[in-house]
């Protein structure tokens, strides 16, 4: 699963996007849409795609969330408070996408959709897709990705998905991430047989299966002098 941390360096990969730049019809998050879909409708200039950016980082990121595929920012809104996953907006923390009401919309809810970048206390920081770079322009369908401010007046609702850890690896693991899943404990286990913890048996009687509870009993007595 997908950790808030992952999602919003992704997000934040994309800032900067134009869509008066982009030299295809629509735009690469409603390109990518369309044909997840299976609706060309979605690939076409003038589509507006804030929700469709944000389904298309959760997708990129491995993370599902309730609603989604959808470029609506009202479908995606419902589903999520069925799921149960509306919270307090002042709450709001990295990684939560933020649902945005602006003051004087005919249809009053559910006008835009961004992620959560930072919660600053008396407003957000956050990414959006298909916004303007700053407080001219069209707010909601501006055409660009950018980082913005916000203002706790315009935040509708604030889901939060089901992200997983962030938690580091330790130190000693670090070197091994990079190795096949396969091949990770090749240099600890040369380094268990010489000091004396382990044998080195399995290597030929079994090397793919797991140790038994009497096995690692035995190799922590051996490491730990018991």
């Amino acid at each position: 699963m997908a950790s808030a941390n992952k999602v919003l360096s992704i997000a934040a990969g994309e800032v900067g996007y134009s869509r008066w730049d982009d030299p295809q019809a629509g735009t690469k998050y409603g390109r990518a849409f369309a044909e997840k879909v299976g609706n060309s409708y979605y690939g076409n200039s003038g589509v507006p795609y804030c929700c469709m950016f944000v389904w298309w980082v959760l997708d990129r990121a491995g993370m599902t969330v309730p609603g989604m595929p959808t470029a609506s920012c009202t479908a995606l809104r419902n589903a999520c408070a069925n799921a149960g996953m509306i919270v307090p907006k002042m709450s709001a923390q990295p990684g939560d996408i933020v649902i945005f009401d602006w003051p004087g919309s005919k249809d009053g809810a559910n006008d835009h959709v961004g992620f959560v970048e930072l919660n600053r206390s008396t407003y957000i920081q956050t990414i959006e897709g298909n916004t303007s770079s700053g407080a001219s322009g069209s707010q909601g369908n501006g055409g660009v990705v950018a980082r913005r401010t916000r203002d706790w007046s315009v935040v509708q609702d604030v889901i939060r998905p089901a992200y997983g850890s962030d938690k580091p690896l330790p130190d000693a693991l670090k070197k091994y991430t990079d190795l096949d899943a396969e091949a990770w404990y090749i240099d600890p286990l040369d380094k268990a047989v010489r000091a004396g913890i382990v044998h080195g048996n399995a290597d030929k009687l079994r090397p793919n299966d797991t140790a038994t509870r009497a096995e690692v009993a035995a190799m922590l007595a051996n490491a730990l002098k018991l």
